[in-house]
């Protein structure tokens, strides 16, 4: 009713105006008034969009927000760097934490967790790198230290779901190439419980036929798993729910290692199911 009002006013305003002010040169009083009373009328539309818009931002669900940090690793024996690393963290900031605490208690158990997971995976790389510096012969500052680096990306947060995929890469000295591995993590946003992939996908043995038929590598190039797929599914055909995944605005999307189910040399294969695209194989609720 403000809002209707202040329109009202704004165009009574204008037609006050418009009577009282003179026409311009090569116009009459009643074209005058007219060009007036349309720019009035559209300045108030304006407003009104401009009110609106506002409004409707406001009551938009808003979403959880998380930040990240670094923590460095570094280890060395007799001044030689034997391995160094970076651990990135993450935590809902303090006004997401306030408003979703259970969320907040899920993210920061993770990050208990994915920080002692380093800790132990970067014990294990200095002390294989500290056994082959004994045999090592070259000069000290070309010693190849081995590596740690974790990433954990946001995909999806909103008033339903927060999704997170963590990636690890790892080296050691002396070995072929790194090591990359995923996980994900999908919780309910409200709750702070995991949401499991069945809770999501509504017909297990239709996504994993969809897996399989949209596998790409990290450069969208198509590629058919000529072995390994079928180790991800039960005996029933269904996948398993220990499948590597996480949820967007758009689907879901699975990932896979190298080494998982094609040689090194293919490198991370992915498949991404869109909800609009299959829509028999999800849920409701979680869309």
């Amino acid at each position: 009713m403000k809002r209707r009002t202040a329109v009202i006013a704004a165009l009574w305003l204008g037609a006050v105006l418009c009577a009282c002010s003179g026409a311009p040169a090569g116009q009459t009083a009643e074209q005058s008034g007219q060009q007036t009373e349309e720019q009035t009328v559209e300045q108030a539309e304006e407003q009104t969009a401009e009110e609106t818009e506002a409004t409707e931002a406001e009551q938009a669900p808003q979403a959880p927000v998380c930040e990240t940090g670094e923590q460095e690793l570094s280890e060395a024996v007799d001044d030689v760097v034997t391995a160094q690393g970076t651990h990135m963290t993450i935590r809902l900031t303090d006004e997401s934490a306030a408003e979703w605490p259970q969320l907040a208690r899920s993210v920061e158990l993770l990050g208990q967790n994915r920080w002692d997971d380093a800790q132990a995976t970067f014990e294990e790389i200095s002390g294989a790198a500290a056994s082959f510096l004994e045999t090592y012969e070259g000069e000290p500052e070309e010693f190849p230290a081995g590596h740690l680096q974790t990433e954990i990306q946001v995909i999806r947060s909103d008033d339903k779901i927060l999704s997170l995929l963590d990636t690890w890469a790892s080296g050691y000295p002396g070995a072929a190439h790194d090591m990359v591995s995923f996980k994900g993590y999908t919780y309910d946003t409200a709750s702070g419980e995991p949401i499991a992939l069945s809770d999501i996908v509504a017909d297990l043995p239709g996504m994993g036929r969809a897996v399989s038929g949209r596998l790409v590598d990290f450069e969208d190039q198509t590629y058919t798993a000529d072995w390994g797929l079928e180790d991800y599914f039960d005996e029933n055909g269904d996948l398993k729910d220990n499948l590597v995944w996480t949820v967007d605005a758009e689907g879901i999307t699975f990932y896979f290692a190298p080494y998982e189910l094609a040689p090194y040399a293919v490198g991370p294969l992915h498949a991404q199911i869109p909800f609009e695209g299959y829509p028999d194989l999800f849920t409701e609720n979680w869309r």
